[in-house]
């Protein structure tokens, strides 16, 4: 718990800090946001304006900063004024007044700054006699004595060249000042508050604008800080710019000014912009803030805070500095003040970042300007307001003191949602979208069952009868009166269980005992060994398949004998489950190593004591809840301290909590609200377990008060003994979370006489409409809640090891294709990725429930969570996957988020902007380029690439292999062209222009060494011009289309042709690139949830682009495209007898023509006859096969780099070719694809489509001004997708909303 001890915390986060530091270098670039702790030695201030000193409120007051937990409290004096203006001096009225102060805040050892003037006694001093001013300000010095140990002097707002007459006057006041201080023979510190900007040009460009820059800055902290620290003369830039007009000036009693501060205050104004300028009044120049950055009237840029410290001390590096500012300035008083956040989150992280990272280790304090707004401000500065309306509550505090509380307390910032209602101390890192990494490697994935939901066999095997028996058998209480008799029948399907859950990948099986399967009356009385043997079984059958049971030991499903006893009431009941989780560790326990005693225990007790929506159905308000809770803390502790520790196995407790999202984030009300409900609904159990012994203090406090106000005796909340805290402190190995949904809260301190476990919360729920709902009413779609309530058990319990233990979705239908479950799980286990990687959370699992459709309780079969579809009107009970179970087993697979498409069949389990329109630019270094296929056509598109098509039978037309130079040459004149275009060439090697004299062409084996003579010739004659170099050019079409008989041969000769040409080219040419060109159809799967389809649809692509290509890359060919290719020779052998490397490929050129829907019929995978691919007619085809074979490609060969070649449209296809660039940004950008470059083919150049091209390279990529301008408006776009889309999903939900609708 990092606020209760600061020192644990920096030692605890140490390893996070490390482990998030990297992902932010890695995954993040350079981070614009530092996340650490401030030196030890840092101190923390605040400054009060304090007005009329009342001492009835000054307790109140100072309280706030012992709360803050600031370090240094400054208040300046006051003094009184004759009536010509003069000071005269400060009365004992006030000394006696400040006495006061004094003493309370050494009480609250809080250390005082005081300065001498307030800005508005600034004036009077200028005007006043300097001597005498210093005189009774020593009188006030020798007062106060070491009570105060630092003062300051102001410099107002004077902005330095402009008014040096005030400079020389204020240094002058300030240098007396310091000696009368240090005269009497005070050893504390007296400094100097300057007013300072960060200065730079408002035009870079402007002649001469650096000189100017130079100067404007020397006019500022430099004019003062030089006579006092530095040379003892004002800046060398502004002596030479003043001329003899410094001279008239002067600075007298250099000696007596030079080194007359212990310390400097930096009073930060924000960034200005300077222009040069002649007029009169200036001496140069002007600075004006620069409007860019004013927010409200304040003047916003805290980047220039850390350029000016680097400045100040790159001249005065030993000069210890404090910093303040400006702040926000408004009329608004109100509490939610995000503005004031923002400027003290940012500007403090300048200065942290200052120290950090260019190591300026002389900043030692930064004081907050504005502590107590006054009644009624129209200048309100405050971080509190004042409530003269409510005595007890004189001030409240607003998110700006939310805020400087976390700092202060953390000494710096920490990551995620750290503070009071996860409120943040610094930036929220990808707070919103998919965030790309992969989980730990020993990430524990499961999924969930509990036995009554589940396993049947209610009164089999000498079974005992628990509370949800009986219930589900009482009428009218259960939906359609359905119950748990048969359920899934896990008690004899359990196989079932273990086979599905071995295909899904999981390293955990979570499921529960039922008590009064081993022990039907709920004692030690009598023990069933069937029960025994039946999870004997269930473990044994797990541990085979290398699956590790976690096992729950409550589950809601009490034995009948015991709830007629009393229940959860009797305080037996700890010796009773004591005795049960004794058998169920002795029975199990050399086997089972993850314990959870209790599932969700606030559902049994206030579901089942207060509300009686759960069994026994008490509804005892606010009463019988606390007892029954109090009566399972220690019930399990008991279980905590009878394990046998030799059994080298983890405890935990499973919490399930909400998350109480603040109606208004910056609302410190709704804050408290947040923190409170939270309290209530898992502190109220994790506190005493995790923490202390004992309920949370709010809890305590709370209810205490209430109870007296209700007429009880005493609380209702029961209170341990010091030896029950000692006895359950400490009771654990792990926390079990179960979260599903966050709500929206506010208080509601509304007293009702009647008791209410709701009501003592003080909080209510505010309904937010634009949450999804599902098939649950009480379950909102709300993922950005698991990333928070993370957080918040990271706070609370000092970083706990966590396994969230159930997260899920219902529905009403039972669809096999879940898209909305899809969408569910993707975004609730992304942010809890988030938590691990960016926050450091220490989440250990993740838990998918359910694992099937099961008996929902009180909606019996009417709700289903299921990953797995169940048919509960089938007597076998099959278990059948959903698309959420084949995407889940991805999931699992990958172990993290992946980009694009990684898995079989082109799935993924995030893609980004998938059937979206998507705007962005290509890499700056992305090349351009067309396909003139005659290299005769000129093109009027702007490209910096070209391929060139060299012919083989005109380079060498006869058979005695000399070239035709008149051919040579007017190639040389092409490349040479193109190079003074400064375009680059792509040779294109002619392979199919093979020439007449080579009988049977390709079939003739004497072709390889001809194509490999033409292709030297090409290198020695155009080489200087062409560095890359297309050796085949779509080898798989024209191997198609020779005779069946002779392709064999000619695949075989077409890759030796290959191999030796890319051996010649790597020892003749040692720095060109090499590269083959292919056009594929992309294969997706007929049924993208149906794994045979996925199969079918990786094996056509790897018979088909793969089947050439894969030996390139010294993949081996796999049986099934051997079978489909007929092939008889492995060319993957080939490269080892030709002596050649691995990886023969530098850049592919790859074109998708089509999209083919692959199905497998049969149950041998590995047949040829059992792949059926073929196009769905339609008179477009979708342009979303291009990134998916990108995708592909990426993944089965390293990322090659790749070009992306256009197939050829007609003009009134441009929105088909639009969409093909598209398709190509996205693989590009969002999926990391290695696509170097695209190309146009000439022939597809005219009109409309042209103009649209040659946009898209202007801009490199597609911008929304692109899409708006006049020549694009008649491009409409169409992209669709295999996956549904944010509409379709929210779609769903509706209609499960209606659905419950109509049942209700």
């Amino acid at each position: 718990m990092c606020f209760r001890n600061r020192g644990n915390c920096i030692i605890m986060s140490v390893r996070v800090e490390i482990i998030v530091a990297f992902v932010c270098l890695v995954h993040l670039g350079v981070c614009d946001f530092e996340f650490g702790r401030f030196p030890n030695t840092f101190r923390w201030g605040i400054a009060d304006s304090l007005g009329s000193i009342d001492l009835d409120a000054i307790d109140g007051r100072l309280q706030l900063l012992k709360e803050i937990g600031v370090d240094v409290y400054k208040f300046g004096l006051k003094w009184d004024a004759d009536a010509s203006g003069q000071l005269k001096g400060v009365s004992n009225e006030s000394l006696a007044a400040y006495d006061v102060i004094l003493d309370r805040l050494q009480g609250l050892d809080v250390e005082p700054h005081i300065s001498v003037f307030r800005e508005d006694a600034l004036e009077s001093a200028l005007l006043s006699n300097t001597s005498q001013i210093c005189q009774t300000a020593t009188k006030v010095f020798r007062h106060f004595g070491n009570k105060v140990r630092y003062w300051s002097t102001s410099a107002g707002t004077r902005w330095g060249c402009e008014v040096l007459g005030d400079v020389q006057r204020i240094l002058s006041l300030h240098t007396c000042l310091y000696h009368g201080y240090k005269t009497a023979g005070f050893t504390g510190h007296f400094g100097l508050e300057l007013p300072v900007r960060w200065l730079m040009a408002m035009d870079p460009s402007e002649p001469n604008i650096e000189d100017t820059v130079e100067l404007a800055r020397a006019c500022d902290a430099p004019l003062w800080l030089e006579p006092l620290l530095g040379s003892g003369k004002f800046p060398e830039a502004v002596r030479v710019a003043l001329g003899g007009r410094l001279s008239d000036i002067g600075v007298e009693n250099t000696a007596r000014m030079n080194g007359s501060a212990d310390y400097v205050e930096l009073d930060y104004h924000g960034g200005y912009h300077v222009t040069r300028t002649g007029s009169t009044g200036h001496i140069g120049f002007r600075a004006e803030a620069g409007q860019a950055w004013v927010r409200n009237s304040t003047n916003f840029y805290p980047t220039g805070l850390r350029e000016l410290l680097l400045h100040v001390t790159t001249r005065f590096p030993n000069v210890d500095l404090h910093v303040t500012g400006r702040g926000v300035v408004s009329r608004d008083p109100s509490v939610s003040d995000r503005l004031r956040v923002e400027w003290i989150r940012e500007h403090v992280n300048e200065i942290l970042k200052s120290i950090a990272r260019d190591n300026i280790r002389s900043v030692k304090r930064f004081t907050v300007p504005g502590f107590v707004d006054p009644s009624n401000c129209t200048t309100c500065m405050g971080i509190y307001q004042t409530n003269p309306g409510q005595p007890s509550a004189k001030f409240n505090k607003k998110a700006s003191a939310v805020l400087l509380t976390h700092i202060v307390r953390m000494n710096g910032f920490e990551r995620g949602y750290c503070g009071l209602g996860g409120f943040p101390s610094g930036r929220i890192l990808h707070e919103n979208g998919i965030y790309f990494d992969d989980f730990p490697e020993d990430f524990g994935w499961s999924s969930a069952t509990s036995a009554y939901q589940v396993e049947g066999g209610w009164n089999e095997d000498g079974k005992g009868l628990s509370i949800w028996d009986v219930r589900a058998h009482t009428p009218n209480i259960i939906h359609e009166n359905e119950t748990g008799d048969i359920a899934c029948n896990s008690y004899h399907n359990y196989l079932d269980d273990v086979r599905i859950l071995k295909q899904l990948g999981v390293k955990f099986y979570r499921f529960s005992i039922a008590w009064t399967r081993l022990m039907p009356n709920g004692t030690k009385d009598y023990i069933n060994q069937p029960g025994i043997d039946y999870y004997n079984r269930l473990i044994n059958a797990l541990r085979k398949e290398g699956i590790e049971p976690m096992v729950t030991l409550f589950h809601w499903d009490l034995p009948q004998a015991l709830q007629e006893v009393g229940g959860w009431l009797n305080e037996t009941i700890t010796e009773r489950f004591r005795d049960y989780a004794k058998l169920c560790f002795d029975s199990f326990g050399d086997r089972v190593k993850y314990w959870i005693t209790f599932n969700e225990p606030k559902i049994i007790t206030v579901s089942g004591y207060d509300d009686g929506w759960f069994p026994p159905g008490h509804k005892s308000h606010g009463v019988e809840g606390y007892q029954a809770a109090h009566n399972l803390i220690k019930a399990h502790a008991e279980a905590y301290r009878v394990y046998n520790r030799s059994q080298n196995g983890k405890i935990g407790i499973t919490i399930s909590i909400g998350w109480a999202e603040p109606l208004d984030p910056y609302n410190p009300g709704d804050l408290e609200a947040s923190e409170r409900a939270t309290q209530f609904s898992g502190g109220w159990f994790a506190h005493p377990i995790y923490v202390n012994g004992d309920y949370p203090e709010v809890m305590k406090v709370i209810i205490a008060e209430k109870s007296r106000s209700q007429g009880f005796n005493a609380s209702r909340l029961p209170e341990f003994s010091d030896a029950e805290k000692r006895f359950i402190n400490g009771t654990f190995d792990f926390f079990g979370l179960n979260f599903y949904s966050a709500e929206l809260v506010t208080s509601d301190f509304y007293d009702s006489v009647i008791p209410s476990y709701y009501n003592d919360k003080s909080t209510k729920g505010v309904e937010n409409t634009n949450y999804l709902g599902s098939g649950s009413s009480w379950l909102k779609v709300t993922p950005f809640g698991m990333r928070k309530i993370l957080n918040w058990v990271k706070k609370e319990y000092n970083n706990v090891p966590v396994y969230v233990t159930e997260n899920g979705v219902s529905d009403r239908n039972g669809t096999l294709r879940d898209y909305h479950r899809i969408h569910f799980y993707r975004t609730y286990i992304n942010e809890l990725l988030k938590a691990i990687r960016l926050d450091g959370c220490n989440v250990r699992g993740f838990t998918a429930w359910s694992l099937m459709d099961n008996f929902e309780w009180n909606t019996g079969y009417s709700e289903r969570f299921g990953i797995h579809y169940v048919n509960f009107s089938d007597p076998q009970r099959p278990r059948i996957p959903k698309g959420s179970a084949y995407w889940f087993r991805q999931l699992i697979e990958e172990n993290g988020f992946k980009k694009g498409y990684p898995g079989i069949g082109g799935r993924g389990t995030a893609p980004a902007e998938e059937g979206k329109f998507y705007f962005g630019t290509f890499p700056v270094n992305f090349l351009w380029g067309v396909d003139n296929v005659d290299n005769t056509k000129t093109a009027h598109l702007k490209v910096n690439e070209k391929l060139a098509h060299i012919s083989w039978k005109s380079v060498i037309p006869n058979s005695n292999g000399d070239v035709d130079n008149t051919v040579i040459q007017a190639y040389m004149k092409y490349f040479n062209e193109l190079a003074d275009s400064n375009v680059q060439q792509v040779g294109v090697l002619g392979y199919a222009d093979i020439p007449a004299y080579i009988q049977g062409g390709w079939n003739n084996v004497s072709a390889v060494d001809q194509f490999v003579a033409f292709a030297q010739r090409c290198i020695t004659h155009f080489g200087g011009k062409v560095t890359k170099w297309v050796i085949l050019e779509n080898p798989v079409r024209y191997i198609d289309e020779q005779e069946t008989s002779h392709r064999q041969v000619v695949a075989n000769n077409l890759f030796r042709a290959y191999a030796r040409t890319f051996q010649m080219i790597g020892k003749l040419a040692t720095t060109h690139k090499t590269g083959i060109s292919v056009s594929v159809t992309w294969m997706e799967p007929g049924d993208e949830f149906a794994p045979s389809d996925c199969e079918a649809s990786s094996n056509a692509m790897a018979a088909t682009l793969g089947w050439f290509l894969d030996p390139l890359f010294g993949i081996e060919s796999s049986p099934i495209n051997l079978a489909i290719n007929g092939a008889d020779v492995n060319r993957s052998q080939l490269v080892t007898d030709l002596g050649l490397p691995i990886r023969m490929v530098d850049f592919a050129v790859v074109s998708v023509g089509t999209i083919s829907w692959c199905t497998n019929n049969s149950a041998e995978l590995s047949s040829p006859s059992s792949i059926q691919c073929m196009t769905r007619d339609s008179e477009r085809q979708p342009q979303w096969g291009i990134r998916k074979t990108l995708n592909w490609i990426k993944y089965r060969y390293s990322n090659i780099p790749t070009y992306v070649k256009a197939n050829v449209v007609t003009d009134k296809e441009a929105d088909q070719m639009l969409a093909y660039f598209v398709e190509t940004l996205k693989a590009s950008k969002l999926d990391d694809v290695e696509v170097v470059g695209f190309i146009i083919p000439l022939s597809t150049l005219r009109g409309r489509l042209e103009t649209m091209i040659q946009a898209i390279i202007d801009a490199n990529g597609i911008t929304r001004d692109l899409l708006e301008t006049e020549r694009m408006q008649s491009t409409t776009v169409s992209i669709t997708s295999g996956e549904p889309s944010r509409k379709q999903i929210f779609g769903f939900y509706i209609f499960q909303v209606l659905i419950m609708f109509m049942l209700c």
